[in-house]
């Protein structure tokens, strides 16, 4: 049977923004809080929009702390 790679990628898309996010922890008290609801979002299995909102938050948030640093 053919896996849906596209099933199979989301999962690993948000391991690894996790693991991204994980590495500008504690610099930021809005990143630390979005990052922990990202963390139950994830245990809990949710993949709705208000998961994809908070993973554009994050970026975002990631973004705007990396630019600040240079």
């Amino acid at each position: 049977m053919k896996r849906d790679a596209g099933a199979e990628s989301i999962p690993r898309l948000q391991r690894g923004i996790l693991r991204l996010a994980l590495g500008f922890h504690g610099q930021n008290a809005d990143l630390d809080a979005k990052l922990k609801q990202l963390g139950v979002h994830i245990r809990n299995g949710q993949r709705d929009s208000s998961l994809q909102q908070l993973i554009d938050d994050i970026v975002d948030t990631i973004v705007s702390l990396d630019i600040e640093r240079k």
